[in-house]
């Protein structure tokens, strides 16, 4: 993240805390059980809001986080082999509505075989719900040097039923592949 992004990312968590904490003492008035009901939903609840807030201050694209020689000094790269991390990869929010957006990051680490060398290959997002495939893209991507992000946006049908859907994110480069799943619930 640039660090304007990361201080407004630790600004609203610190906000938040602070309202997590004032509810939770407010309630502790109330009962225990009562307690523990409250401070699952306002849970819920600030993570919701914060995942909103993430989602709200990123934009589609790629944006470098750390620098090539960084990197290979974080990752202890090998000169003269090529290394490749994925360091994350989620989606948000957790729950949509039919109509809106989720969000899908991932976040590489790469060492290339040469100083300036991209790592040809393609990032494929397929999402499907109840074992159907409902959408499936495919992007040509030089992954760069360095540490990156790369956001894209997926619009939710609205017509998409409610229930569990998984988003599958597949990574081909140099004959290897990097799969992983991150789940999302649509919400009528």
């Amino acid at each position: 993240m640039e660090d304007q992004e990361v201080k407004n990312v630790i600004a609203v968590t610190k906000l938040i805390s602070l309202c997590v904490l004032i509810s939770f003492l407010s309630m502790i008035n109330s009962g225990c059980a009562a307690v523990f009901e409250r401070m699952d939903r306002t849970a819920y609840k600030v993570k919701n809001i914060q995942e909103k807030i993430f989602r709200s201050i990123r934009e589609p694209g790629e944006k470098i986080i750390v620098s090539p020689e960084k990197t290979s000094e974080n990752y202890s790269c090998p000169p003269g082999r090529t290394t490749f991390i994925l360091e994350q990869a989620e989606t948000i929010p957790g729950t949509v509505s039919p109509g809106n957006e989720i969000n899908h990051r991932i976040r590489y680490a790469m060492c290339p075989y040469a100083r300036s060398g991209v790592l040809r290959g393609e990032i494929i997002r397929a999402v499907s719900h109840n074992g159907i495939r409902l959408f499936r893209d495919v992007t040509d991507y030089g992954f760069k040097p360095g540490t990156w992000t790369v956001d894209a946006f997926i619009q939710v049908p609205d017509d998409a039923e409610s229930g569990l859907y998984t988003l599958e994110l597949i990574l081909n480069y140099n004959q290897k592949t990097i799969k992983r799943t991150n789940e999302f619930v649509v919400k009528r």
